[in-house]
């Protein structure tokens, strides 16, 4: 029971944080020299494990580090993260299949 509860946890926790995506660039695109990206948190983190984050600031940084189970594309739709499928019989206990 606990080992599924952690499970529908992770997995909620997943589907609200997995919003952002890679910008799609067409062929052909000139991208500038220096790509970088800057990240905006109002607070420092108070730690990087997954385990300890329990603020809006250890879960943007967590979440931009670590790829879930699964994702969601710009639809909303569940996509493959890196779990590559998943199952269930009765929408209690679910079976991932984590990608190679």
């Amino acid at each position: 029971m606990r080992h599924s509860v952690s499970v529908t946890c992770c997995a909620l926790w997943v589907s609200r944080f997995s919003l952002a995506y890679a910008a799609d660039v067409p062929g052909g695109t000139v991208l500038g020299e220096k790509q970088e990206l800057v990240r905006h948190i109002k607070d420092e983190p108070a730690s990087l494990d997954p385990a300890k984050a329990v603020g809006l600031p250890e879960i943007q940084v967590i979440r931009d580090l670590f790829e879930g189970l699964v994702n969601q594309n710009e639809k909303g739709e569940i996509i493959p993260g890196v779990a590559s499928q998943w199952k269930s019989n009765d929408n209690r206990i679910w079976t991932f299949t984590l990608r190679d």
